[in-house]
This record gives structure tokens, C-alpha cells and sequence, in this order.
């Protein structure tokens, strides 16, 4: 073998040059966190309530998120289906309490967009969405703004004059000043198969899974035009009504589309057919899955490193009559959370393999 070639060889042994996965970061005590909390706490009221026992839960949100925050202290906080102005007043101002920036951002049917501000009377204008964050830890350098799009045509009129959709806005960790683009989403229900998780074969189930395609592609067009610095970190979360065992030729294609996978936590299911409120609600047949999603992208100058995935609000609590007898045990809502805990580092370089003369 002439010297050259024996040169060229060395080199790749010694660099240990490889096209397989991603380059291990090294995680420092001092790497900067990012903590994470998705939930959609279900209060809804058309005529009766979507989702039982509406105000009994509403008014035990504020104390739980309280405990859970002083537990956890999470960074960014995005919750879904808090559509009156009542409940919105009632967990912002407990967000608020407890030194959270929060955002209640306005929905208007079609492509309209809209900057934040409050809903009229009852529904009218509201997206559904509570967005928080963290005052010591995270601030916003953009004004959260809203996309919205119709979701309910074919199952009623009752969202007339709200908009489910997206909300977007910068961010940036105040520790490092990193910036993140943050995308939280809250999308349209399929009709499934109890037993396969796959869209009905009818008219109104196959238009439900087209308008649940669109949104998806949405979310991955925001994502695509509107970072606001190259190669910007990007989280994006949300009840998206799919995931894996539910709709799930169109998750993957999210993940495609994100260049990301989801953070899902490995054990239990954000939507549990054993849930009692899941049992008494709109879809009870629908198959466990986890449907509410938590991505973190990284960039070239900040791997992402999950450390901790969980469900959050998984347990029962206790609602007391009037003269405080424990009336019923009940989970807070037909959802339970999504928490998401990881690492935004520096990325080191490949492991350097050791030399190994080559035999002429």
C-alpha cells in the first residue's frame, strides 16, 4: 500500500468518521434546561358539558397547576380547551399569581390573524388556548400571534365566532439568551376505528382526516417560514387529536415534516379509554393514545437532549359537596398532561478512535 493511501486511512481511523446518528454531547451540570408543559384541561359547554363536571373542574385547575409549578417550575406552559373568558380570568390569574407572563390569544375563523387580546362575551373569539411563561426564566421577543382554522363545520355550529388553531411566538431562554421559536396547536378530532386507530371509511371521517392533514401541514409551514433566525431551536406542542395507534400515517408525517420526533412519554397514554371522563364523554371508543405532543428541535449550536418525559395530572382528585363531604374522585380532565424536560447543548465533536497501524 503506497504511503498516500496508508496516510488517507489513518486519518479516518483517527477521526473516527461516521454517517450513523447524531454526535453525543457531553450534558454540564450549567447546561442551560428547558421545561415543558402541555395539557388540554376540556372546558367545554354546548348546552350540557362536552366533558362532565366543567365548573367542579375548572375551579380545581388553578390549585393543581399551583402545585404542580412548585414542584417543577416549567419554563413555557401551553393549555387547551379554556374557552370562557370566566375560566380563562380564573387560571390566568393563578398563572399570573405565581409569576407567569400569560397569554389568552384571540381565534378568528379562516386565515385572518390576530394579535392577543381578550375574548368578547362567553366563546365568541376564543381559541381555546391559556399560553404562559415563565418570567425568570423565559421572555418573549414577538408578540404571540394566532392562525386559526375551522374545525367543527362538520360536527355542528356551536364555534361560531371561535377559532381553534395555532399560536406562535418567539422566545429565548433568559439564562443563555437563546432564542426558540415556540408553535403551540390544537387540531381537529378523527373518527376512528376503535380497534385499528385508522378514519371510518365514510364521507364525513375521510373529510375529518383531510382537515386534520391540513392543520398538520400548517404547523409544519410555520415551522418552515416563520423562523426568525437561521437554524433556530424549535418547540412545538399542542393537543393534535393523533399520534401513534391514532391517525398515525399523519403523525409521521409531522415528524417528517418537523424533522423531529415527539418527546412521548414511554409509559401510559395522554388519552386513557379508562379515564372516567373519557368513558362519559364524546369518544368513548376511540382507542388509548397519546394524542397531546411535545417536540424540541435543536440546531447546529444546541443538540437537544431529553432527560424527562411524563404524563402529568393523572390522578384523582377529590370533589366535596356544599357541606364538604367528598362527593366523587375524578381526574381533572379527559386529557391528562404532557411534561417534557431536556438539555439545550452544545454538541462535541465525534469520539476520536484510537490509531491502529495497517498492515501493508
Amino acid at each position: 500500500m503506497n504511503q498516500r493511501l496508508q496516510a488517507v486511512f489513518a486519518l479516518i481511523l483517527f477521526f473516527g468518521i461516521s454517517t450513523a446518528g447524531n454526535a453525543q454531547a457531553n450534558v454540564a451540570p450549567n447546561s442551560p434546561k428547558i421545561k415543558l408543559l402541555n395539557y388540554n384541561v376540556g372546558l367545554l359547554t354546548v348546552a350540557v358539558d362536552f366533558v362532565g363536571y366543567v365548573q367542579k373542574r375548572a375551579h380545581k385547575i388553578p390549585d393543581a397547576l399551583e402545585q404542580f409549578i412548585s414542584v417543577n417550575q416549567p419554563d413555557v406552559i401551553l393549555l387547551e380547551e379554556v374557552w370562557s373568558q370566566e375560566h380563562q380570568d380564573l387560571i390566568g390569574q393563578k398563572l399570573t399569581s405565581l409569576g407567569y407572563k400569560v397569554a389568552i390569544p384571540v381565534g378568528i375563523r379562516g386565515p385572518v390573524k390576530s394579535l392577543l387580546s381578550l375574548p368578547d362575551v362567553g366563546y365568541k373569539g376564543s381559541s381555546g388556548f391559556v399560553l404562559a411563561w415563565n418570567s425568570k426564566t423565559v421572555e418573549a421577543i414577538t408578540t404571540p400571534r394566532m392562525d386559526s382554522y375551522s374545525t367543527f363545520d362538520l360536527l355542528g355550529s356551536y364555534d361560531q365566532g371561535t377559532g381553534k388553531g395555532i399560536v406562535s411566538a418567539q422566545m429565548r431562554l433568559i439564562e443563555n439568551q437563546m432564542p426558540f421559536l415556540f408553535v403551540g396547536a390544537y387540531s381537529t378530532a378523527l373518527d376512528v376505528e376503535p380497534a385499528t386507530g385508522v378514519s371510518k371509511e365514510n364521507k364525513d371521517a375521510m373529510e375529518l382526516e383531510r382537515v386534520n392533514f391540513g392543520q398538520m401541514q400548517l404547523i409544519s409551514n410555520i415551522v418552515a417560514n416563520s423562523v426568525y433566525e437561521p437554524d433556530e431551536v424549535v418547540v412545538v406542542m399542542g393537543d393534535l387529536n393523533i399520534g401513534p395507534g391514532l391517525g398515525e400515517s399523519t403523525f409521521r408525517a409531522l415528524e417528517e415534516g418537523l424533522e423531529v420526533k415527539a418527546s412521548d412519554p414511554a409509559q401510559g397514554k395522554s388519552w386513557d379509554r379508562e379515564n372516567i371522563l373519557v368513558k362519559t364523554g364524546a369518544y368513548p371508543n376511540d382507542p388509548s393514545a397519546t394524542i397531546d405532543h411535545i417536540f424540541v428541535r435543536g440546531n447546529k449550536a444546541s443538540e437537544f437532549h431529553l432527560s424527562k418525559s411524563t404524563l402529568a395530572f393523572t390522578e384523582l382528585y377529590d370533589f366535596l359537596k356544599a357541606d364538604l363531604s367528598l362527593e366523587m374522585k375524578l381526574p381533572l380532565s379527559d386529557h391528562y398532561g404532557v411534561y417534557v424536560e431536556g438539555y439545550l447543548v452544545k454538541p462535541s465533536p465525534p469520539p476520536l478512535r484510537p490509531y491502529k497501524k495497517l498492515e501493508q
